[in-house]
C-alpha cells in the first residue's frame, strides 16, 4: 500500500475526531471560556484532545 494512502486515512480520522468532539463540546454545559479551551485542545491534539474531553466532560 502506498504511504500516501495512510496519510489520507489518518487525516480523515483526525478530522472526524475533531468534528465529533467539536459537536460534543458545543452541546456541553461548560462555560464559554471552558468550551474555547477544549476546542483549542482538540484542535492542536485531535485524537488525544478528543480522548481527554470524553474522560473529563461533565455528565
Amino acid at each position: 500500500m502506498n504511504t500516501q494512502v495512510y496519510y489520507y486515512v489518518f487525516g480523515i480520522l483526525f478530522l472526524a475526531a475533531f468534528i465529533f468532539s467539536l459537536m460534543e463540546i458545543l452541546r456541553s454545559s461548560y462555560t464559554l471560556s471552558a468550551k474555547i479551551l477544549w476546542i483549542l485542545v482538540c484542535l492542536f491534539m485531535p485524537i488525544l484532545g478528543s480522548i481527554l474531553f470524553f474522560f473529563y466532560r461533565k455528565g
